[in-house]
């Protein structure tokens, strides 16, 4: 979910939207899971506050965050405020403290878990049925707490899995496609808001693609098999050889195949946890071929990368900014 989602999901709750709008919504709450659990969170806090007024914002949402959480005499409903900081203050301490309260209790005692691999860094999950998941930067994995029947969980991002073999089918729902396994080792890459794609790579073992036409697709150990959201259709990724930037992400080894620039530039800010701007539309769309075999600073991939296209990189306060020479 970008920038421009999120503020159109807050709106909803406060303007009347148009027609186009109100479609643009409903389809992100059915295929953005992050999406769909962030109004689930606004909706719920908004319920919380209610629609109490307090002091001279009354009519305001922060005035009734004040009101629900610390309610105050009749009198004072019309003070004159010299320091109105100090309440707006008080304010987002509130909301910041019932949104914390909020998700703690919904972590709690709900029936699944929801881990996040932080920028910069992975994160090794283990599942109730003794699968191992190794989260890529950025990238998030929802489960139930335990698995009864069908092994289930959906994925964000990008992850490696180590599936122990069981009775029961492992399936991994991604928002083009659903994974079924029995045991196995494979590589998959779903990032809902950079790529139109859910890309699958095989290491060991058998594994069935859906799609969300029904279609399927067998997949060997050495496949690799892109679903894309368009056309919907899964299909085999020219070449015999594995990618190698589908696997060297668990060894800190940062390496593109002939990706997008624009979808680099992004990989490059979870994986550095950095922040990486620039303005030529056209450079978005070019492909990317980088190979280093060991692991670079972010520097070294940057002025090896920019170099290929002729364009520098300069850096600021908090990244970089790729520019022309």
């Amino acid at each position: 979910m970008n920038k421009a989602e999120r503020e159109l999901l807050l709106r909803s709750f406060d303007d009347d939207l148009t027609d186009s709008e109100s479609s643009s919504v409903d389809k992100l709450l059915r295929s953005d899971q992050d999406a769909a659990k962030h109004f689930a969170n606004e909706e719920a806090f908004r319920a919380l506050v209610g629609s109490t007024e307090v002091l001279s914002f009354e009519n305001g949402f922060s005035g009734r965050v004040l009101a629900k959480t610390h309610p105050v005499p009749t009198s004072m409903r019309r003070v004159n405020l010299k320091r109105p900081w100090l309440f707006a203050a008080a304010a987002c301490i509130t909301i910041l403290f019932v949104v914390g309260t909020l998700w703690a209790v919904q972590n709690l005692y709900s029936d699944t878990v929801t881990r996040q691999a932080s920028f910069a860094s992975t994160e090794v999950v283990s599942l109730p049925d003794g699968s191992t998941v190794v989260l890529n930067a950025g990238s998030s994995i929802t489960f139930p707490r335990s698995f009864a029947g069908n092994r289930s969980v959906k994925l964000s991002g990008e992850a490696f899995f180590e599936v122990v073999e069981n009775d029961a089918p492992f399936v991994v729902q991604t928002v083009d496609a659903d994974l079924s396994v029995l045991g196995t080792t494979f590589n998959v890459r779903a990032w809902s808001d950079l790529e139109q794609r859910t890309m699958v790579h095989l290491q060991s073992g058998s594994l069935r693609v859906d799609d969300r036409d029904n279609r399927s697709v067998l997949m060997v150990p050495g496949d690799r098999v892109a679903v894309y959201r368009t056309s919907g259709l899964a299909v085999r990724v020219p070449g015999s050889a594995p990618s190698p930037t589908s696997v060297d992400w668990r060894d800190g080894i940062v390496a593109f195949d002939g990706e997008r620039f624009d979808f680099a530039m992004a990989e490059l800010e979870r994986r550095y946890d950095v922040r990486i701007q620039f303005t030529d539309v056209e450079l978005a769309s070019r492909k990317v071929t980088y190979l280093p075999g060991s692991s670079k600073s972010v520097e070294a991939v940057l002025t090896t990368i920019c170099s290929i296209f002729g364009y520098e990189y300069r850096q600021t306060s908090d990244g970089f900014n790729i520019e022309s020479p």
